[in-house]
């Protein structure tokens, strides 16, 4: 019963999971929290949600692919200590975090730019030919 639950969730988790991409700068640029922060971020991510998914995910998976490539490269391809090695590693990946944080933001401001571009769809009282 818990492995089908699983299987189950598991779509639900990734759709939650990409709605909730740009949560944390609507938090920090337009001062909402909690469910409206969410819901903000769903109505961000929901029109342009491929573009978004596939700029974070890269920058996610690019940044922290590097130090653990690093490290392993200069672990087995020098003869540097392991302690040395492991350091180096480290500093470079705390010297490329920055780049999901600032990726991120770039994503945001994009979409919000496409929003407030986007025309609006108004209600129209009559259709013109009806008048």
């Amino acid at each position: 019963m818990l492995m089908v639950l699983t299987v189950v969730l598991i779509p639900v988790m990734v759709v939650l999971v990409v709605l909730s991409l740009l949560v944390t700068p609507v938090v920090l640029f337009e001062g909402l929290s909690g469910w409206k922060a969410l819901r903000r971020s769903a109505h961000l991510v929901r029109r342009n949600w491929l573009k978004v998914v596939v700029l974070v995910a890269l920058t996610n998976a690019l940044v922290l692919a590097v130090g653990p490539v690093l490290g392993t490269t200069l672990i087995l391809g020098t003869s540097l200590p392991f302690s040395v090695s492991n350091a180096i590693a480290g500093i470079v990946y705390a010297l490329f975090i920055p780049l999901v944080a600032l990726n991120t933001v770039y994503v945001y401001a994009d979409v919000i730019v496409r929003d407030e571009l986007e025309p609006r769809a108004e209600k129209v009282p009559q259709l013109p030919a009806e008048a």
